[in-house]
């Protein structure tokens, strides 16, 4: 599988917060600062990021779990992750976007957009750049991530470690 790498400067300027839909909230969850993940966050997904972060293995504490719900209801979910092991490439005050999640009967809706919008505008005025990874076949995530101004860095892969992708870290070419 080949991966497409996008990067971006984080803005200087803070860009206007997004304007969510009637009855939908926007949350973050930062182990950094929050702890254990709350129980509407608490999975074993977020347990693992808990601990990755409590045993600094991230260059910064900033890791960020963002949920938009609607009445408690999860709609979507993406994560801003530090640089790590598996970021070689990614500088120490960069971000990578990821883990991008929409339930079935919402894609298309613009959640994503929402989301991205409201992580640019909370990063705004920091260091460094923000990253995304893509499958190259994701045409709709590319359309995505190039309408945000993301300039395409490369293509790589995901390696893998002792025969694990967990263990695996992403690489440019």
């Amino acid at each position: 599988m080949t991966f497409l790498f996008y990067r971006r400067d984080l803005d200087r300027e803070r860009p206007p917060a997004p304007v969510l839909p009637d009855r939908m909230t926007i949350a973050l969850w930062k182990p950094a600062t929050d702890g254990f993940p709350p129980p509407q966050a608490r999975s074993l997904l977020n347990i693992f990021w808990w601990a990755i972060s409590s045993l600094g293995m991230f260059a910064r504490g900033d890791f960020t779990e963002v949920t938009i719900r609607r009445d408690e209801k999860l709609l979507h979910r993406l994560i801003v992750t530090p640089r790590w092991y598996r970021f070689p490439f990614m500088g120490r005050s960069d971000l990578q976007l990821g883990d991008l999640w929409t339930v079935p009967d919402e894609r298309g809706k613009g959640l994503a957009l929402v989301a991205i919008r409201h992580v640019h505008h909370l990063l705004s005025g920091h260091e460094g750049r923000i990253w995304y990874i893509v499958d190259r076949d994701n045409r709709p995530s590319v359309r995505l991530i190039e309408s945000f101004g993301y300039q395409l860095i490369g293509s790589g892969r995901r390696t893998s470690k002792y025969g694990l992708k967990l263990l695996g870290q992403y690489r440019m070419d």
